[in-house]
């Protein structure tokens, strides 16, 4: 006989207010941001806000929620920044558009499923370049 969850009494959730208030625990699970709509810098907070696939996950099983709109954390930041230096919307050169289904080709080399595990030293060197001393 197998054993199934079973949940009794349920009421219903909304997605978004479940991830604002499982974000902290240790069933949470963020995921990957995503490469499409792209990523956006934000002037009044200044900061860069992606879109992520959050879900909860349990007892060998995820339970997909709605798509959260959060900042990049420390290793993902300098491929964002250097995608908006190219499409010129960080410098306010190209109006940023949550329109765009996939990045320009020449951008898809910066995309987050390409970005190795160890954070790109090159990027890094120039962004270094860019920072007022």
């Amino acid at each position: 006989r197998r054993r199934r969850l079973v949940l009794r009494a349920a009421t219903a959730v909304d997605g978004a207010a479940l991830a604002a208030l499982a974000a902290e625990t240790a069933f949470f699970d963020k995921g990957d941001p995503l490469d499409a709509p792209p990523p956006a810098y934000d002037p009044t907070r200044r900061l860069v806000l992606a879109y992520w696939r959050p879900a909860l996950a349990a007892d060998g099983r995820r339970w997909p929620l709605p798509l959260v709109r959060a900042p990049l954390d420390a290793a993902r930041l300098p491929l964002a920044v250097a995608r908006l230096l190219i499409d010129g919307s960080l410098l306010g050169l190209a109006p940023a558009t949550d329109a765009a289904k996939r990045p320009p080709p020449d951008l898809a080399l910066l995309s987050f499923a390409a970005l190795p595990a160890s954070r790109p030293k090159r990027l890094l060197a120039l962004l270094d370049l860019l920072r007022p001393h």
